[in-house]
């Protein structure tokens, strides 16, 4: 079976050189945040591009097996990086962010201590505002007083009306920055983890699936990248 496949796949892709256009019905499934903040924003770049191709969003919290529910494609946040079968669109850099009101001026360093001491966001339970403040040069983190973890979109939401710092992927508040909804307080960046894409083997055949798949795999690259089969 190991040396059918790369000659199916052979065929497919040489079958599919002979259209005109890659066409047809698209499936993937991914989370409210990376969905709303990140992919839909840059899906009229794919519509132009490729007209013809119809990609269809499921969003869920629960992480799907793409192939037993015969998904296209699935586009996920993941701690680790997966063995294979997978492919990183793009790591997630975590910094802090406030709203303008809260955030020190440009020309004023963050107060550590104090930003100890006050209101913090927290959008999971991973618990990274003690390696931020070690980072950002506090010498004795304090007991961090961390409320109950919002979730992305809620965090976001929460340090844009002013009601304190937010650690965050900045793909996903990269809008809240662009309009000044949002600042970042220092330079300080934490990398954890990426957002990786997951090809179904059978799909993957499919010329509007590979295409689907380089344009996302462009759009990380060069931020409105448009693919080609």
């Amino acid at each position: 079976m190991g040396q059918i496949t790369p000659a199916l796949d052979q065929i497919a892709i040489a079958t599919d050189a002979l259209t005109s256009a890659p066409k047809g019905v698209v499936t993937m499934t991914t989370e409210s945040a990376v969905a709303q903040k990140w992919l839909v924003p840059r899906l009229p770049r794919l519509k132009a591009a490729h007209p013809e191709i119809d990609l269809r969003l499921s969003i869920t919290a629960e992480v799907m097996d793409i192939e037993a529910h015969d998904f296209d494609l699935g586009l996920r946040f993941l701690r680790t990086h997966p063995d294979e079968g997978y492919d990183l669109l793009f790591p997630s850099l975590v910094r802090a962010f406030a709203a303008p009101s809260f955030a020190p001026n440009a020309s004023s360093k963050v107060d550590l201590e104090a930003l100890a001491s006050g209101p913090l966001i927290e959008e999971a339970t991973f618990r990274l505002w003690p390696e931020w403040f070690s980072k950002s040069g506090l010498k004795e983190v304090p007991t961090l007083d961390l409320p109950h973890p919002l979730g992305a979109l809620l965090s976001i939401q929460s340090a844009v009306a002013g009601l304190g710092a937010v650690l965050m992927d900045q793909h996903l508040c990269q809008t809240e920055v662009e309009t000044g909804a949002l600042v970042r307080l220092n330079d300080v960046e934490i990398r954890f983890g990426g957002y990786y894409l997951a090809t179904n083997q059978r799909a993957g055949r499919r010329r509007a699936v590979r295409v689907v798949r380089k344009w996302l795999q462009q759009e990380t690259r060069s931020g409105q990248g448009v693919a080609t089969a």
